[in-house]
């Protein structure tokens, strides 16, 4: 059974945290159909269509003391308002943050759109939020080659080597696994099979320069 994680994290991972307690449910949209990811305890892994932006919503608390509920140890809680100020802080920044649960094929750069906050009586103290996610796809212009057609050399016995996949990848600024996955396999669950490879687990952090063996 694996443990389920709700992270947040900005600036290639140099910032971030965990949600100290998970939501009961984790409401998944794309403009067709509505998900839901029940994580609270196991949680339910679904792969996501491609090609089409997700809204990631839920609810949840940020506890004033440590419980049972909590998945983080009491040495690593954190007063609620500091989870506040850096959901706060995310949300004014220019560039994405990106939005992981363990377990599940959700590791995706996303906007906070939206982040409500309050307290409630009897219970000082803890602040209860809700707040959406929405999917973020990074723009990349295109090249257009405009090729001069070349005199046809003439036929010979050998053949051209097959393309081969590298055995290493060097880490560029702003890349994940997943994103390298697909760039090279054209499979985003290859990134499994990356991070094992290179001991790297959950939240699966990498850091530019950073030279990955492939499988």
């Amino acid at each position: 059974m694996s443990k389920i994680e709700l992270w947040l994290t900005h600036d290639n991972n140099n910032e971030r945290f965990m949600f100290p307690v998970n939501p009961s449910q984790l409401d998944v949209s794309n403009g067709t159909k509505n998900q839901s990811y029940m994580v609270h305890r196991l949680g339910e892994a679904t792969v996501i269509q491609k090609g089409i932006l997700n809204v990631y919503k839920f609810a949840g608390f940020f506890p004033k003391e440590h419980g049972p509920y909590c998945g983080v140890s009491p040495s690593k809680l954190s007063q609620p308002w500091s989870y506040v100020k850096k959901i706060q802080e995310f949300k004014s920044k220019d560039m994405p943050s990106r939005f992981i649960v363990t377990g599940t094929p959700i590791n995706v750069a996303v906007s906070i759109e939206d982040f409500n906050f309050y307290e409630k009586g009897g219970d000082v103290g803890t602040i209860y939020f809700d707040i959406i996610l929405s999917e973020y796809r990074f723009l990349k212009a295109k090249k257009i080659t405009i090729k001069k057609k070349k005199a046809t050399p003439p036929k010979s016995n050998s053949r051209p080597n097959p393309k081969v996949t590298p055995k290493t990848y060097n880490v560029k600024s702003k890349d994940c696994l997943t994103e390298i996955a697909v760039a090279i396999y054209k499979d985003y669950m290859m990134y499994k099979k990356i991070a094992s490879l290179n001991g790297i687990k959950s939240p699966y952090t990498i850091y530019p320069n950073q030279k990955l063996k492939l499988p």
